[in-house]
């Protein structure tokens, strides 16, 4: 927090950018939040369905980083005798109290001083399901943090994790060397060894213990 003259500039842009990134909140989520639904007992926090673009409610949890920006943005407010409702507020006399409804100008300018270009609040979200995705997160999860209304939304980020498809392909050659179901070789049912595939025999996947049925593939 710093004075500029009379305006009190406070850290609430710190918090925006440090809350979007790690929850993936829409801005309007984020800035219509009240104090009233975040549960820093469970660490997370309540949008309903008025609260949100889809008009689908969900809860959002918080980690570390999350829950300590709103713990700091409190202290803040308690700090300068703000008694509001809301998480986001301004702190200069003449709007003290009041929500801040839009980010916009403010986050604008600290991109310029940080010589950031194309960057605008809704980047927080994009940045936040990248690196989900990144980190080897499921789709499906993505989408329901997110709050997406559909996971064609969500699969716009599944280029970020080419690796993951690599170890999905991977997965399928223990498959391969040893068959697609466990059966028992028969002549030593005691040894309860999975039956290996010959895989010098081109019709290998028409053996009867393949699950590939030959008729569907035999023209």
């Amino acid at each position: 927090m710093r004075l500029e003259g009379k305006r009190v500039v406070g850290r609430y842009l710190t918090t925006f950018i440090i809350f979007g990134i790690n929850t993936g909140c829409r801005s309007g989520e984020m800035l219509g939040l009240e104090w009233s639904r975040v549960d820093f007992e469970h660490n997370r926090i309540r949008l309903e369905a008025s609260h949100t673009k889809t008009k689908k409610p969900r809860s959002v949890p918080l980690n570390k980083a999350a829950k300590k920006a709103l713990l700091d943005q409190r202290q803040e407010q308690r700090r300068h005798g703000v008694n509001t409702p809301f998480v986001f507020t301004h702190l200069n006399e003449n709007r003290r109290g009041q929500r801040i409804k839009e980010v916009k100008n403010s986050f604008a300018s600290a991109c310029k001083r940080a010589g950031i270009e194309g960057v605008t609040p809704h980047t927080l979200r994009h940045t936040c399901a990248s690196w989900l995705v990144m980190s080897g997160r499921p789709i499906l999860e993505v989408r329901d943090l997110l709050g997406h209304s559909t996971v064609k939304m969500t699969e716009r980020y599944a280029h970020l994790a080419p690796e993951n498809l690599v170890d999905a392909v991977s997965s399928l050659e223990t498959r391969l060397h040893f068959g697609s179901t466990a059966d028992v070789i028969e002549d030593a049912p005691e040894t309860g060894r999975s039956q290996i595939i010959d895989m010098s025999d081109e019709r290998w996947w028409a053996r009867k213990d393949s699950n590939l049925r030959p008729m569907d593939y035999e023209s």
